[in-house]
């Protein structure tokens, strides 16, 4: 199938084979003999690769010559083909002659592989096709950028033939929810980009971003199991201001970007804020890379209060970022830290660091003084962990049972089996494990028959509400009691007045930590706390222990 060429040098001529022209679209008479009836047809950005390639071959520099290029076909469309060729030369090592041959790869080149979507270069002329054609008033049209998370999960679990099958199914869900004349482009991995026709404005954009959602929520069938992803869909209308095709995917990532993290619809429409706020996310990232180096990162410590009789049980180690213009708090910049690779390097610099600083006030205070550290869900899954904690357990000299990891819900989902596995080696060291936000999550109950949890943490939506509903009450009512009776230590975060204390008292919750009590602090300012009375003790006086529950105080 492929065309044929012969290029005789000294005559400056060239012979192209029928099939070497029909590939192309062309009759016989439509192509001459002339080296230009070839080069001039090859697209502008790769001639001078090609020529380059050329005469180092034909200089003696190469064995052959071979390249990939853009030519123009008989309908003004570029098409991908490989050229070979190898040169004949005379007694004096002259190239008089090179023949080769030419091959159309379009389909390798513009198409992904897997799916059989077009791939980024493809789009990239669609688009670029759109915004000629949408001057002066063309039809408008939108690109939309889309994100699966799961596909990670699914290969690890089941292998990367049945995430495949995903992308392929996903690929399938998503041509069926768009129209005809719209290109589904697979960009690689789990990333998506379409170019949707005829949307015009937001409300036209959102309909078409539900579609994707809608279709892309239901489940996913790869053999046996059946799956569920988490779809993120941002658009970007076309405007006169944009000048090139990669601007429109630039600003649709970012939209995409800003529904993953920050918005419950998991969708966004693009706007100048986003851009906005990706550049300066950008630059964040780059003064976070710099921080480590600089010191910049702090620890402070928020008291753990014994609930029963006001005693400091010990504290809560909570990572602060002292950046250039102000603290900066981890919700604001753990997605930089994973999308830099830096948060486990990190959260291990935290663990080493609070488990020094809380041995130290151990040994001053003569107390025995606990720590908890709450670490991400990534972190649980690093085969490094459990020596990691044993380097830091000996290295600081904290004394045994008094580390507590608080775990998450999530991190339970990222492998079940080595998880567990884990869990249980870290409880081996006499580290306790706490999980973190209990009640907020959909299976929490069946974790704790599951893995090695030995306390609970109340989360601090439900302490917060106490007072206000009879609902809220029962809720933690009954949280406190099934931890009671799985004989497990129950913490209620987010204490903010004395209602909330003594309803926490009456439900005989042990341990509680707040505002209320105290904010997280640095450690100097932990460091006066011990030295002296501590400050919220005339609330655990006898005298005013008593609390009787009204319906009227709930």
């Amino acid at each position: 199938n492929d065309g044929l060429w012969d290029w005789d040098i000294q005559q400056n001529k060239i012979y192209f084979s029928p099939r070497w022209k029909s590939m192309l679209g062309y009759t016989d008479s439509e192509i001459g003999n002339r080296p230009e009836d070839w080069f001039g047809k090859i697209h502008p950005a790769d001639r001078e690769q090609v020529e380059k390639k050329l005469n180092r071959h034909l200089e003696g520099m190469t064995s052959h010559f071979e390249s990939e290029y853009r030519i123009l076909d008989a309908e003004g469309v570029y098409r991908w083909v490989l050229c070979r060729g190898l040169a004949q030369r005379d007694k004096h090592g002259k190239a008089c002659r090179i023949a080769g041959s030419q091959t159309d790869i379009t389909d390798r080149k513009i198409y992904n592989p897997i799916t059989g979507l077009p791939n980024r270069m493809l789009l990239l002329d669609r688009i670029e096709r759109a915004m000629k054609l949408t001057k002066p008033h063309g039809s408008p049209f939108a690109v939309a950028a889309v994100g699966i998370d799961g596909l990670a999960a699914v290969a690890s679990s089941f292998g990367h033939v049945q995430a495949d099958q995903l992308l392929c199914q996903a690929a399938h869900k998503m041509q069926e929810c768009v129209s005809k004349q719209d290109t589904v482009a697979h960009f690689g991995n789990e990333d998506f980009v379409l170019l949707l026709e005829g949307i015009s404005d937001g409300k036209q954009a959102a309909i078409a971003a539900a579609r994707i959602l809608h279709a892309l929520e239901q489940p996913f069938q790869i053999g046996d199991p059946t799956v569920y992803v988490v779809p993120y869909v941002g658009i970007t209308l076309h405007n006169a201001e944009y000048l090139y095709a990669e601007d429109l995917i630039r600003d649709a990532y970012a939209a995409m970007r800003r529904a993953k993290e920050e918005t419950k619809t998991r969708f966004e429409i693009f706007d100048c804020k986003i851009r906005d706020c990706a550049v300066a996310r950008l630059k964040m990232e780059a003064d976070f890379r710099r921080a480590m180096d600089r010191g910049e990162f702090k620890v402070f410590y928020q008291p753990i209060v014994n609930l029963k009789d006001g005693s400091l049980k010990g504290f809560e180690a909570l990572l602060r970022w002292q950046r250039p213009g102000g603290l900066v708090y981890p919700k604001d910049f753990l997605n930089v830290a994973e999308s830099t690779n830096l948060l486990i390097a990190l959260e291990r610099w935290v663990l080493l660091e609070a488990c020094l600083q809380v041995a130290r006030w151990q040994k001053e205070s003569r107390r025995p003084l606990t720590l908890n550290v709450n670490l991400c869900p990534q972190h649980y899954g690093s085969p490094e962990l459990v020596k990691d904690l044993l380097k830091i357990l000996d290295r600081s000299g904290i004394k045994p049972g008094t580390l507590c990891l608080e775990i998450t819900e999530s991190a339970f989902m990222e492998g079940t089996d080595d998880i567990s596995r884990i869990l249980k080696q870290i409880q081996e060291m006499n580290v306790h494990l706490h999980m973190d936000d209990f009640g907020t999550g959909y299976s929490s109950l069946s974790y704790l028959h599951q893995f090695p949890i030995d306390g609970l943490k109340i989360d601090s939506s439900f302490v917060g509400r106490l007072g206000m509903s009879d609902e809220t009450w029962k809720i933690v009512q009954a949280i406190v009691s099934l931890g009671h009776s799985l004989e497990m230590k129950l913490v209620a975060e987010g204490i903010e007045n004395l209602l909330q204390l003594r309803m926490l008292q009456t439900l005989k919750c042990e341990y509680g930590q707040g505002y209320y009590f105290a904010k997280p602090m640095e450690a100097a300012a932990i460091e006066n706390l011990l030295a002296n009375e501590i400050p919220w003790s005339m609330v655990f006086d006898k005298n005013v222990l008593t609390f009787n529950l009204s319906q009227e105080a709930i």
